[in-house]
């Protein structure tokens, strides 16, 4: 069961992340901050910040460089509408 709770939290910290990709904090930066700052920011574990970001990147979102940290995808936010995102 707790694998279960920990997805939704995932799910849940991943559409936070995007919101303020779209409207928030990191609307106007190229990277987002560290896992373990983010972690600590969202009050969660890096479990489910690194399990966030791996959906996002899935959904083309963000891009993840070892070294480099995680790059917004800029031109992928821009998009009003996504199909492949529509339920």
């Amino acid at each position: 069961m707790a694998k279960y709770n920990m997805k939704l939290l995932s799910d849940e910290v991943a559409r936070k992340i995007l919101k303020e990709l779209r409207f928030g904090a990191f609307r106007n930066n190229r990277y987002l901050p560290t896992e373990r700052d983010m972690a600590i920011r969202m009050n969660v574990s890096r479990t489910v910040i690194r399990d966030a970001l791996s959906i996002l990147e899935g959904e083309g979102f963000v891009s993840r460089k070892q070294g480099f940290g995680t790059i917004i995808n800029l031109h992928v936010l821009k998009i009003p509408t996504r199909m492949d995102l529509e339920v």
